[in-house]
């Protein structure tokens, strides 16, 4: 295994320094001093080294052997089988008391499509698509309306000046 650009030591100083500190040739606040680590770091080394020999001294993986927030292969199992049967992203972690976002997790890991609406009901035509879009009211083609800045006690002097006209829509589609 590669050392980590952090580590103070590699292996071999490492089995110096304890080696060291075994044949009682310097004591934990001199080594610590010598090879640049604080004298906890030594202690570590040391107790390592008195457990498992040079195996101990060896650089290891950083990985949690277990963790507490993996989701069980059973639930992640659930999540699939349930996304087969077209259930939304919604309604899965819902049934099954998780968040939204772990059963994204759990369908992209198993590569299963993400989308979060049902299937469009057979027999829908495009135009009924297109009438339900065109429901959909427009935003303000002239854009927001300025408010002028003025006193409140003044007012203009040919009365209240006229708001812009809209302008009709034009229908695209027939």
């Amino acid at each position: 295994m590669n050392i980590h650009k952090h580590a103070r030591l590699t292996f071999s100083r490492r089995l110096e320094m304890v080696q060291q500190l075994v044949t009682q040739q310097c004591r934990t606040g001199e080594a610590a001093h010598t090879y640049g680590v604080t004298p906890a770091t030594v202690r570590k080394w040391l107790g390592r080294f008195l457990a498992q020999g040079q195996r101990g001294l060896a650089d290891a993986s950083s990985r949690p052997f277990l963790s507490s927030r993996a989701i069980a292969p059973a639930k992640a199992l659930a999540i699939a089988e349930l996304r087969r049967k077209r259930l939304t992203q919604a309604r899965i972690a819902q049934a099954l008391g998780v968040s939204i976002s772990t059963v994204s997790h759990v369908l992209a890991r198993a590569g299963i499509s993400p989308i979060t609406a049902q299937p469009s009901v057979a027999g829908t035509s495009l135009q009924h698509v297109a009438n339900w879009a065109s429901s959909i009211p427009s935003p303000d083609p002239i854009g927001p309306r300025p408010t002028a800045k003025r006193s409140v006690l003044s007012n203009p002097p040919n009365g209240p000046m006229p708001r812009p006209t809209r302008i009709p829509s034009i229908e695209l589609m027939p």
